[in-house]
C-alpha cells in the first residue's frame, strides 16, 4: 500500500461506523494525544483523527493538544487547510463535546530583537493593505511577538536596480555572494548562513554562480544532478543517438543550443535546424561550428562518448560541479555495469532523484535550500534573494466548478482552467473566484513569513526596485510590498536601495575564518591528442636480468599502491592473487620487499592508521599538466608526506619530480613536511629529498 493512499483507505473504512473498529484497539490503549504543525493537517486527515480524539476525550482524563501557527501554512497544494486551524481556535467550529482552551504562544525564542520588531511592524502593515479576507487580516493583526533574545540583531533590506538588457539572475546570484564575503568579514563562518529561494532554480542558480566564485555550499536539493541544464542537455543528446527519429529530443537538444546562443528567434531557429533527418540536422548545425558525426558518436565507449559531448559543445568552459559529478556517475556505471548508452539513461532517470553533487558532511560550506525544506529550522545568518514574487501568479491554475448533474452526463463537477473569467460565472463563480485569490494572498504571505522568521541574529532581504515608469509601486509583488512598507515609515527614496534596521555587529562567537579555494575546472581532452607512443626498445630487455629486476620492481610497486596501512598487506596479496598479476611462486619474495619496505625504520610511522592516505591520485595543475605522486599520506593538521617508489639507480631528476609534488601541493594549502624516494631493489634505501 503506497502511503499517500492511507488516508483514502481509512477516511472509507471509518466513513460509516459511529464507532470505527480500527481504532478500538489505539483506544483502549491511548487516552493522550499531541498533533504538531496542525496547519497542514489535511481535511480528510482530520476527518480520520476526530473520531480517534472524542473517544479519548470522552473518557476519564482524556485529552488531545493541537499545536500549529496558521501562518506557516504554506502546503495547501497538498490538501493543508489553515481553515481548520483558524476556525478551531477562534472557537468557530469545534467537533467535541468539551469546550477548548486556546493558549497564544506569544514570545519568540529564536530570532534578536531587531529582527522580531521588523517583522511585527511589517507584518502589521500587510494585515492592513495586503489581504481581501478579513480572517486571514485578523490573524496578522495579532501576529505581534515579544522578545527574548537579548542580541541587537541586524536585518538589511537591498533593491536590485534591474534593466530590461541585466542577467537578473546573474544580480541576484552577485548580491548573494557579496553579502556572503560581508558576513565573512563580520566573523560569520560560511555553515552560519542559509540561503533560503522558493524556487529550485533559483537555488541552482546561485549554487552555480557561489561554486564559481570559490565558495563552499551544500545543499540536499538544489544540487540533485537533475537540476543542471547540461546535465539534461547531455541525457537528451544520448537519447537522440539511440532514438534518431524522436522529434521531441530533437527539439530539446536545440532548445539548450538556442540558450546556450542566445537566439532571439527560437521559431526561426527551430525551421532552420529542425530536420526529419537526424543526419540532416548534424549537417545544418555544421553552419554553427558544431561537426557531429553520428557514426563516430555511436562507436565510442560510454564515458569517451560523454566526454566528446562535453568537448563539442564546450561544456567544460566553465567549472560545473554538476557536469563532474555527472561524469563520475558515468564512469561508476561503466565499471559496475556496461557501456550501453539506453542502459545508462534508463539507469540516470530511475535514480534521477538520489543522484546530487557530494558535499562532506560537517563541512563549512552555505547551505542553500528551498523555503519548505526550511520550515521548523533556524540559522544565524538568513539570506533571501529573488523576493519579488507576484502573489497572484500562478502556471496553469485550474478549479472544481459545480454543475447540475444531469446536464452534464452524471458529473457533478467540472474541472476549469481557472482565470478572472470564472468570477463573471453567476454567484458560484464569484464566490469560487474571490475564495482562490483571497487564498492566494494567504498562502504566499504565509511563505513570506516563514523565510523571514528563519533568522537568529541576521536576515538580509535581496529584492528589486518593482516600480513602473509611471512611478507606480507593484503592490501585488513581495518587492512592492517591501516598498510600501518603508514609505509607510517614511523611509523610502528613489536614489537609495539599501535599507537596514538594527546595528551591525561582529560575530562574537566567530571562530577562525577558513580561506575560499578556486574550484578546479574540468579539463578534457581527446585520446589523440595526448601524443602517446610505443616504446618498442622494451624488446631488447626480454629474457634478461634487467628485464626480471623491472618486474619485480613494477610488481612491488603495484602490491604497495594497494597498501594503506600494514593490515593491508594481506588483502593486497590476495587481490593480486586473484587478478593473476602475481603468482605463488613469486609471492615469498615479493612479501619480503613489501614487508621491508613498510618496516623500514625511516618508513614504518607512515603505515600506521594515523594519516589519511591518497595512493596514485592525479594531480592537475593549473597549466594542465598531470603529476601523480605514488603516495599521499596527509594528517590531521594538512601536514604532507610525499613518498616515492622507485628501482634502479638513484637519478637527479627523481628529487625533482618530489619538488614538482610539493609546489602543487602548497598551492592546495598543503605543508609539506617530508619528501621520501624509496629504492626498491636487492635492498631497500630511503633517500630524503
Amino acid at each position: 500500500m503506497l502511503i499517500s493512499e492511507f488516508n483514502t483507505i481509512i477516511s472509507k473504512e471509518i466513513k460509516n461506523q459511529p464507532t470505527p473498529f480500527i481504532y478500538e484497539r489505539l483506544g483502549e490503549k491511548f487516552k493522550h494525544y499531541f498533533i504538531d504543525e496542525f496547519q497542514d493537517t489535511s481535511k480528510m486527515q482530520w476527518d480520520n483523527l476526530v473520531p480517534l480524539l472524542e473517544n479519548a476525550l470522552s473518557s476519564a482524563n482524556g485529552s488531545a493538544m493541537l499545536v500549529g501557527d496558521a501562518k506557516q501554512a504554506i502546503y495547501r497544494w497538498r490538501g493543508g487547510e489553515a481553515e481548520q486551524f483558524i476556525k478551531l481556535y477562534n472557537k468557530l467550529d469545534n467537533p467535541f463535546q468539551l469546550e477548548a482552551e486556546v493558549l497564544a504562544l506569544d514570545t519568540n525564542y529564536r530570532s534578536a530583537k531587531a529582527v522580531i520588531e521588523f517583522n511585527n511592524s511589517f507584518f502589521e502593515f500587510l494585515s492592513k493593505s495586503a489581504f481581501s479576507e478579513v480572517a486571514y487580516a485578523e490573524l496578522y493583526k495579532q501576529a505581534r511577538q515579544k522578545t527574548h533574545n537579548k542580541s541587537e540583531g541586524y536585518v538589511n533590506l537591498n533593491f536590485l536596480n534591474v534593466e530590461k538588457e541585466d542577467d537578473i539572475h546573474e544580480m541576484y546570484a552577485n548580491k548573494v555572494l557579496q553579502t556572503i564575503k560581508q558576513c565573512q568579514a563580520n566573523g560569520f563562518p560560511l555553515d552560519d548562513i542559509c540561503v533560503l529561494v522558493r524556487k529550485r532554480k533559483e537555488g541552482v542558480a546561485i549554487a552555480n554562480y557561489l561554486n564559481e566564485n570559490g565558495i563552499k555550499i551544500t545543499s540536499s536539493e538544489t544540487l540533485l544532478l537533475k537540476n543542471s541544464d547540461k546535465v539534461n542537455f547531455i541525457n537528451s543528446f544520448l537519447k537522440l543517438l539511440i532514438q534518431p527519429n524522436n522529434d521531441s529530443l530533437k527539439v530539446e537538444v536545440l532548445s539548450y543550443l538556442a540558450e546556450q546562443l542566445q537566439i532571439e528567434d527560437k521559431h526561426q531557429f527551430f525551421i532552420t535546424y529542425l530536420k526529419d533527418d537526424l543526419s540532416d540536422m548534424f549537417l545544418a548545425l555544421k553552419a554553427l561550428d558544431l561537426y557531429i558525426d553520428t557514426n563516430q558518436c555511436l562507436q565510442l565507449p560510454l564515458y569517451e562518448l560523454v566526454e566528446h559531448v562535453v568537448r563539442l559543445f564546450d561544456l567544460n568552459e566553465r567549472s560545473d560541479a554538476y557536469l563532474q559529478f555527472y561524469l563520475d556517475v558515468v564512469l561508476e556505471f561503466t565499471q559496475k555495469q556496461n557501456s550501453d548508452v539506453a542502459a545508462f539513461v534508463s539507469y540516470f532517470e530511475k535514480k534521477a532523484d538520489k543522484l546530487s553533487v557530494v558535499t562532506p558532511e560537517n563541512m563549512n560550506a552555505v547551505q542553500i535550500m528551498t523555503i519548505h525544506k526550511s520550515k521548523g529550522l533556524e540559522f544565524p545568518v538568513v539570506i533571501f534573494p529573488y523576493a519579488d514574487l507576484d502573489i497572484y501568479r500562478e502556471i496553469e491554475p485550474k478549479v472544481w466548478f459545480p454543475v447540475q448533474a444531469e446536464n452534464y452526463s452524471g458529473f457533478n463537477t467540472l474541472l476549469l482552467n481557472y482565470n478572472k473569467e470564472v468570477e463573471h460565472f453567476e454567484e458560484t463563480g464569484a464566490l469560487i473566484y474571490n475564495t482562490h485569490q483571497s487564498q492566494l494572498e494567504l498562502d504566499n504571505i504565509n511563505l513570506l513569513y516563514v523565510v523571514l522568521t528563519r533568522a537568529v541574529e541576521q536576515l538580509y532581504i535581496i529584492s528589486k526596485k518593482d516600480i513602473s515608469a509611471k512611478g507606480e509601486v507593484k503592490k501585488n509583488t513581495y518587492a512592492g510590498m517591501f516598498i510600501n512598507f518603508l514609505q509607510h515609515l517614511n523611509k523610502w527614496t528613489d536614489t537609495q536601495l539599501n535599507y537596514s534596521f538594527g546595528t551591525l555587529k561582529l560575530n562574537e562567537n566567530s571562530s577562525e575564518k577558513e580561506i575560499t579555494a578556486s574550484p578546479l575546472k574540468l579539463i578534457s581532452v581527446p585520446k589523440e591528442a595526448h601524443n602517446l607512443n610505443i616504446v618498442t626498445k622494451s624488446g631488447l630487455l626480454w629474457d634478461t636480468q634487467q628485464e626480471a629486476a623491472i618486474e619485480r620492481g613494477n610488481l612491488v610497486h603495484l602490491i604497495l599502491s594497494k597498501i594503506k596501512t600494514g593490515d593491508d598487506v594481506d588483502f593486497a596479496f590476495n587481490d593480486l592473487l586473484i587478478s593473476g598479476d602475481v603468482t605463488n611462486e613469486d609471492k615469498e619474495e615479493l612479501m619480503t620487499l613489501v614487508t621491508n619496505v613498510i618496516e623500514h625504520p625511516k618508513l614504518k610511522a607512515y603505515y600506521q592508521d594515523n594519516f589519511k592516505v591518497y595512493n596514485e591520485r592525479d594531480i592537475i595543475t593549473n597549466s594542465g599538466q598531470l603529476l601523480r605522486p605514488d603516495r599521499l599520506n596527509i594528517s590531521a593538521n594538512n601536514e604532507a608526506v610525499i613518498i616515492d617508489y622507485k628501482t634502479g639507480d638513484a637519478k637527479r631528476f627523481h628529487a625533482a619530480q618530489l619538488n614538482d609534488y610539493e609546489a602543487v601541493l602548497s598551492q592546495m594549502n598543503l605543508k609539506v613536511t617530508h619528501k621520501l624516494v624509496v629504492y626498491i631493489n636487492d635492498t631497500i634505501e630511503v633517500l630524503e629529498v
